[in-house]
């Protein structure tokens, strides 16, 4: 269920109380930052979406990140517009850097590396996915997709109890959940 925020854009209900609560704690202040370049990180998705000339239907915003949902397109295009999101974290988090705001060049870098990684539907998994159609059938790659996609969760999971974090066991589980059928699934 979403709220109508927008012609185009949709706010998941629970986002509301996460930004109520996030004025009267200054932990989370993060929480704030890291919707902030979520949104800037679809935000370079949809310039990528502009440039390839794919349809942009919606952007939904959850209490965990953004998804921009776009129109059908060919492997080729999809890669380019996967590749967008993360050279524009990486981008914002140099500029982060030079300026000097640790957090936001922080959270910058941790969505830049968190997107490469190869599984459905981050956008590492969207660049990997085109390079394995150009080698093999689709039909295999969706079956390879699926296994890298549960490798890779599982070692997230791994990681979150290694080195405590949540973070790292919530990404794992939605990543565990994704079916990488849904061809039309949002950028993330």
């Amino acid at each position: 269920m979403h709220f109508f925020a927008a012609r185009r854009i949709y706010i998941h209900p629970t986002l509301h109380v996460f930004v109520l609560l996030s004025f009267f704690s200054p932990a989370f202040r993060i929480f704030r930052l890291s919707l902030l370049f979520s949104a800037l990180h679809e935000g370079f998705h949809a310039l990528g979406a502009v440039f390839c000339g794919v349809h942009i239907h919606r952007l939904s915003v959850y209490p965990y990140g953004c998804a921009l949902h776009l129109s059908e397109s060919d492997a080729r295009r999809g890669a380019q517009i996967a590749a967008f999101g993360p050279m524009g974290s990486f981008l914002l988090f140099l500029l982060c850097v030079l300026s000097g705001y640790a957090d936001a060049a922080k959270i910058n870098f941790l969505l830049f590396a968190f997107n490469l990684l190869p599984a459905l539907p981050l956008d590492g998994g969207r660049l990997l996915r085109f390079f394995l159609l150009g080698r093999i059938g689709t039909y295999y790659v969706h079956r390879h997709m699926r296994r890298i996609g549960v490798i890779t969760a599982l070692c997230l999971f791994l990681f979150s109890l290694l080195l405590p974090s949540v973070s790292c066991g919530f990404i794992g589980l939605l990543l565990l959940i994704y079916k990488p059928q849904a061809e039309a699934a949002p950028f993330s």
